[in-house]
């Protein structure tokens, strides 16, 4: 309908008898319709029209004022929204200007200086651990702590390094969080004094971190029993290493399995079974590497020895040194004297050397062979023991050690210092000879030191 732009309300009817209306009142004039009549109907015409443009005229001024209210209110919201903006805007960028230089805006707390000075993890320590993720005990060490105060950048420093990945690609990460390797410790290679020491810190910064407590409790509950099991205070050096090394697997494996479909586990539970493999393994390394000790000692003694049989420049020789036949008729002495035990053995000649090494100890005797030779011990399953004199009372399955009858021996109770438990006394049989008054070490079919 079109818009009324005039009030109706002001406005006069017209002089229907005028002669401005003669045609008008022409077409109502009849034979029943005087020019009177013709008049007054013509008034209540216009009437019924000036009522009818009242009534529009009164929608049309409501419609006006639900329109001129909508419009202030989108033109007041717009303002808002422009303001909010705005604000937004601003309070972002004041969030990155506190972000970028955080140490200037940070409350300071009006207290006494602390009397223990506070510790600075290095900030790839911290970014790990505020990723869950496993990092090296080392970072919580003195060394560790020493090593970040060294290399670490200021807290707002944002130069970028590039780094390779291990696809071959390069992407850039935050100088400040990256790992410098170079003197970085293992966990199951720290000393006690250094995992003992590191233990408080690295909880207090899982907590810093925001780890659940009840994953930091189970941390403190897994440690804490580290640092209490009896392997601890064991006079045998390889039952502390055994703790750090289970340490060291258990927590990682644990770390990688928290996303795994499978999932991880309690790690405050300690799995015994697993220990005692554990403990095998460390056996073996250090056997190898007083092996490995015994072998240089030996290249060295060889070499001393042919040092002091060289003739000198000028002609004459060293006190004490042999000529080249009378070294030949020593060694063929020697070789015809050996025993076919020793001919036997893949390294005849340094065998002696071995047995007066380093610090004049013997290896210990093989659970299976009972040998004291140079061998994988924990891969042994001989048929025979070290002499072929006796067929082998045990063997390993799936790498524990039993009787070939399958009754379960004890490991410890093969070892020198043996097995002071009381709840397996029915393990507590020689792997040599299923006796039970002694273990492989003091067997009479072992190898004599």
């Amino acid at each position: 309908m079109p818009r009324l732009v005039t009030d109706p309300n002001g406005l006069e009817c017209p002089d229907n008898g005028s002669a401005t209306f003669t045609n008008a009142r022409a077409r109502f004039v009849n034979a029943n319709m005087t020019e009177e009549q013709a008049i007054a109907a013509l008034r209540d015409i216009w009437q019924a029209g000036n009522d009818e443009d009242k009534v529009l005229w009164q929608h049309q001024l409501e419609q006006d004022a639900v329109d001129a209210a909508e419009q202030a209110r989108l033109t007041d919201e717009a303002r808002d929204q422009r303001q909010e903006a705005a604000r937004l805007e601003e309070e972002a960028a004041r969030k990155e200007e506190v972000k970028r230089h955080r140490s200037k805006y940070i409350a300071i707390p009006l207290r006494d200086a602390p009397s223990i000075t506070p510790i600075f993890p290095s900030p790839y320590a911290v970014k790990r651990l505020d990723q869950g993720a496993y990092v090296e005990m080392y970072y919580f060490t003195n060394k560790g702590l020493e090593a970040a105060k060294r290399t670490m950048a200021p807290p707002d420093d944002d130069s970028m390094e590039m780094k390779t990945n291990p696809d071959g690609t390069v992407s850039w990460t935050p100088a400040a969080t990256s790992r410098d390797t170079t003197g970085v410790v293992a966990d199951r290679d720290l000393q006690w004094e250094e995992f003992s020491i590191a233990v408080p810190r690295m909880l207090r910064a899982t907590e810093q971190a925001g780890w659940a407590a009840e994953r930091v409790k189970m941390l403190a509950t897994f440690w804490g029993t580290i640092l209490t099991h009896p392997y601890r205070a064991s006079p045998d050096p390889v039952d502390p290493k055994t703790l750090l090394v289970y340490q060291d697997e258990q927590r990682m494996s644990w770390h990688r399995m928290i996303t795994s479909p499978d999932g991880a586990w309690d790690l405050a539970r300690i799995n015994d079974s697993l220990l005692r493999d554990t403990k095998e393994r460390v056996f073996q390394e250090e056997r190898n590497r007083k092996e490995r000790e015994r072998d240089a000692q030996a290249l060295q003694a060889i070499a001393a020895y042919s040092h002091g049989s060289v003739v000198s420049a000028s002609g004459s020789r060293g006190v004490g040194a042999r000529t080249p036949s009378s070294n030949r008729a020593r060694q063929a002495s020697s070789s015809s004297t050996a025993s076919p035990r020793a001919a036997a053995q893949p390294y005849p000649a340094s065998r002696p050397v071995f047995a007066a090494g380093a610090r004049g100890q013997a290896l210990s005797a093989c659970a299976v062979c009972l040998g004291r030779h140079q061998h994988k011990v924990r891969d042994c399953n001989e048929g025979r023991t070290w002499d072929q004199a006796f067929a082998t009372a045990a063997c390993r399955v799936a790498g524990v050690l039993q009787l070939k009858d399958g009754r379960a021996l004890c490991f410890d109770w093969q070892q020198a210092r043996g097995c002071t438990g009381t709840k397996h006394d029915a393990k507590h049989l020689c792997s040599g000879c299923s006796q039970s008054s002694h273990g492989a070490q003091q067997c009479p079919r072992a190898e004599s030191t």
